[in-house]
This record gives C-alpha cells, structure tokens and sequence, in this order.
C-alpha cells in the first residue's frame, strides 16, 4: 500500500507542476537515443621471415568474437593514391596476417595500411602505413 500511496503523491505533484501534458508523455515508452560507435584500435607490424618474403601482422580490437572484415591498401608512391590491394577477415579474437609483394620494377618503395570500414557497432579505422624499401 505504501508503494501505491507514493506513486499517487508523484502524479498529483506532476499534474500540480507541469499540467496533465506531462503526465501523458512521461507514460509513453521515449524513443531510444542513438548510441555512439565504438572506436576500434588497428595494430601493425611488417615482417619478413625469409627474404623477398612479406606480411603485414597485427590485431584490430576490440572484437566481440566475430571475424572482422577488413582491406589491405596499397600505394607505390608517396604522391600516389591509395588503392584496395586484398581484401580479408579476420579471425574472431581480430588476429591477422596477411602476406604483400614487394616495390614493382623501376619502383623504391610500396606503401601498406590496413583499414576496416564501420559497421553498425564500430566506426571506420585505418593503420599507420608501412613500406617496404628495395634497396
């Protein structure tokens, strides 16, 4: 009874306040505030484990247990544009490795990101670059 008496105070304290429009609208469900996207964090390292042998190593987190689809991106020179090199997933803790090719003929370098569009849960990321060097 208690309870019943409390909820009775606070609608006559509602109605006495803000009028019998505020008591309508405080029944009605509101609708749910878009929530903000979750930034993700890409790390990457290059190895090369024997020679003329590349990869791109690293994780995207956070995950929620799902593969990520991601992009590698390549560009051969630093005033050139970027451009989709491989696509990839992957693995569910957002682990990946992925292997590149080396600067083409009469080339010094080829640059390599990795980037993950948004989903409906995560915004668009991209990695810090790195390149391989023929010497």
């Amino acid at each position: 009874m208690s309870f019943r008496r409390r909820v009775a105070g606070i609608a006559v304290a509602l109605v006495a306040l803000g009028g019998p429009a505020l008591v309508a609208h405080s029944a009605e469900a509101a609708p749910a505030a878009p929530t903000a996207k979750i930034k993700r964090t890409i790390t990457v390292s290059g190895i090369e484990p024997r020679p003329n042998r590349f990869f791109l190593k690293g994780q995207v987190s956070p995950t929620d247990g799902v593969p990520a689809k991601a992009i590698v991106q390549r560009k051969n020179c630093q005033k050139c544009g970027w451009f989709k090199y491989r696509g990839f997933t992957t693995g569910k803790s957002g682990r990946y490795k992925e292997s590149v090719v080396g600067p083409k003929r009469g080339q010094k370098r080829a640059y390599y990101r990795i980037k993950v569009p948004a989903t409906d849960t995560y915004t668009s990321v991209t990695s810090d670059v790195l390149y391989i060097y023929r010497g």
